[in-house]
């Protein structure tokens, strides 16, 4: 059996590429979900009624 060592050394950097990437862009996505959330999301409103 041949193994070619330069195709699996490009896969496994592919997957570990995809894998950072995809936990960055996870990360980046729950801070940009935890600004736009209010404060007290159950607060009553203020204003004119």
């Amino acid at each position: 059996m041949i193994f070619h060592l330069r195709k699996w050394k490009d896969r496994f950097r592919f997957v570990l590429l995809f894998a950072a990437f995809t936990f960055i862009i996870y990360h980046m996505l729950l801070l940009v979900s935890r600004w736009i959330e209010p404060v007290q999301k159950y607060k009553e409103p203020a204003g004119a009624r």
